[in-house]
Order: structure tokens, then C-alpha cells, then sequence
């Protein structure tokens, strides 16, 4: 190949590189990356950011990192409720979110089963204190009727029902175990 040859092919690519690295500059500074709002900050920008394209691309972990950093089931809820969602958005939320939940909450029920006998009264008893707490404040509070509540959250036995058919079998065993001596344990709360 003669020595003019090689220029061209030399000028072509570093003029395609050129091409490449300006396009993608371009690209950069127009289309600049949507980074998550932080749940703790701006927990109602959160949920509709979990309802998003963007958080459905993340991983598995990913995602479960970030429900984490709401801090609690009652805080997530509260930024639902807030979020106003369309019902796309909702579906896509749950679309979303319900392998992470399965996920934590099948690693949740193999820890309390760990525990010793007497750690695990201690646990149900925490869980129970709590759930009962948060139905007293929902029951003080006018805005959250039985409608709403529905409208949000749907029928409690259905989405209970829905959520042991997604579990494995030993799953589903555990569930039932830890929601029996939940049950237990807060109606011996409720009559203190």
C-alpha cells in the first residue's frame, strides 16, 4: 500500500472518531442521565421513579438497595398515597417492585425462621406492636376510609392470595406460619 493510501485510511478513521466522539458528546450533554431522586429526600419523586423505565432496568440488587432506603413499609405507603398515580403508572409500579418485595420478604421469612424460639416471640411481638400502631393511626385518620384504602391498595384477601401464588412452596409454608402467629400475637395485643 502506498504511502497516500495509508494517509486516507488514517484520516478517515481519525475522522470517524471524530464523528463518533462529537455524537456522543452530543448525546451526553442533551440527553443527560436520570439519576434517582434519593427515597429519604423526595419520597413521592421516588415512587414515580419506581414506576419508571429507568428503574426497571436496574438489577435485581439494584433495586432492592433503593426500597431499602425508604426506611420502612409505612413511609413507602405514605409517598403512594401522595404520588397520585395513573393506573398505568400503578401497574407499572407493581410490575416493578413485586419480584424485589417477593425477594426481601422470602429473605425476611428464612431469618425469622433462624432465630431461636424465644427471639421470635420477641420479633412477633415488634412486628404485631407496630402493624396494630399503624391501624390505630389509620383509623383516627377520616381520609383513609374503607374506599380509599381499597382504591389504593385493592382487596386485602385478593392481594394476600396473589402474593402466595407467586411464592414456591416452602415460601408459601413460612408465610403462613409467621402470618398464624402474627395473628395471634396481635389479637393478644388488641385486648391489653
Amino acid at each position: 500500500m502506498s504511502c497516500l493510501g495509508k494517509r486516507k485510511i488514517t484520516v478517515i478513521s481519525l475522522a470517524f472518531a471524530a464523528l463518533i466522539s462529537g455524537a456522543g458528546s452530543i448525546y451526553w450533554l442533551l440527553i443527560p442521565e436520570d439519576k434517582p431522586p434519593a427515597p429519604a429526600l423526595f419520597p413521592v419523586k421516588s415512587i414515580k421513579y419506581m414506576a419508571s423505565r429507568n428503574f426497571s432496568r436496574l438489577s435485581m440488587d439494584e433495586k432492592q438497595k433503593y426500597l431499602e432506603q425508604f426506611g420502612g413499609p409505612g413511609k413507602g405507603f405514605k409517598a403512594f398515597r401522595k404520588a397520585s398515580l395513573t393506573e398505568c403508572e400503578k401497574q407499572a409500579l407493581r410490575k416493578n417492585i413485586s419480584p424485589v418485595m417477593q425477594k426481601i420478604m422470602r429473605e425476611r421469612l428464612k431469618d425469622f425462621f433462624k432465630l431461636s424460639k424465644t427471639a421470635r416471640k420477641k420479633r412477633i411481638k415488634e412486628i404485631a406492636a407496630r402493624i396494630n400502631e399503624r391501624r390505630r393511626e389509620r383509623e383516627s385518620n377520616e381520609l383513609r376510609s374503607s374506599k380509599s384504602r381499597e382504591r389504593w391498595h385493592g382487596d386485602p384477601a385478593k392481594r394476600i392470595k396473589r402474593r402466595m401464588e407467586e411464592f414456591d412452596s416452602a415460601t408459601r409454608a413460612q408465610f403462613m406460619e409467621f402470618r398464624k402467629l402474627l395473628r395471634a400475637e396481635m389479637q393478644k395485643q388488641k385486648h391489653r
